[in-house]
């Protein structure tokens, strides 16, 4: 595991042999869990947050199942590594994902975000790939000798390809997955920090 900092954020990253993490710890100071998560809610495949994102093709929200549960397809441009051997230039990963949110008993709350790799009411467009991604969020309120806030946990969570074909893939190479972790989810936890900022209900 690596630890750096990015963008103010704190962030560790794992490559294994199946599966590559990032993960983000944040402590939100003067701000409070059940305010940030329905911040963080309401800017799920909201088109009008989402597309401030200079890497964001589109989003939208296609269902909205319950008060907790919401469908949404993004597609993003990454880039490829510069190198022209492994294909060089631009890609669009397109994520149908299934988003949930729960508020626990102990006054925390979690957010899970699981990618659907088929759905026929949506088929892949040929220029576009998919990715086996989980995101997992937890929110808890703290106070100690530092002041009072939310820590926020991220991590976002990419499944390596099975198929030996797929692997080889220049899109599915360790370092370009990993390259485009960092790319994406930084960039997107910053804008959820930085929405969330002093929002502790007053006493």
């Amino acid at each position: 595991t690596s630890t750096m900092t990015y963008f103010g954020l704190q962030v560790q990253y794992e490559m294994g042999k199946n599966e590559m993490c990032i993960f983000f710890r944040h402590h939100l100071y003067n701000c409070d869990s059940s305010v940030v998560i329905h911040d963080l809610w309401d800017s799920i495949g909201d088109s009008a947050f989402e597309k401030n994102f200079p890497f964001m093709d589109s989003a939208e929200l296609l269902e909205e199942v319950n008060t907790n549960t919401k469908y949404v397809r993004r597609v993003v441009n990454l880039t490829m590594s510069s190198d022209a051997a492994v294909g060089g230039g631009t890609m669009k990963e397109e994520s149908l994902t299934v988003n949930q949110k729960r508020e626990n008993a102990d006054g925390s709350v979690t957010f899970v975000s699981r990618s659907v790799g088929d759905d026929p009411n949506h088929p892949k467009a040929v220029d576009h790939i998919r990715r086996n991604a989980t995101t997992a969020a937890s929110l808890r309120n703290f106070s100690d000798t530092t002041g009072a806030g939310c820590l926020l946990l991220w991590s976002v969570k990419v499944a390596m390809e099975k198929d030996p074909e797929e692997r080889a893939k220049s899109f599915n190479i360790p370092d370009i997955i990993l390259k485009n972790l960092f790319e994406i989810s930084p960039v997107y936890v910053k804008a959820i920090v930085d929405r969330a900022r002093g929002t502790m209900p007053q006493s």
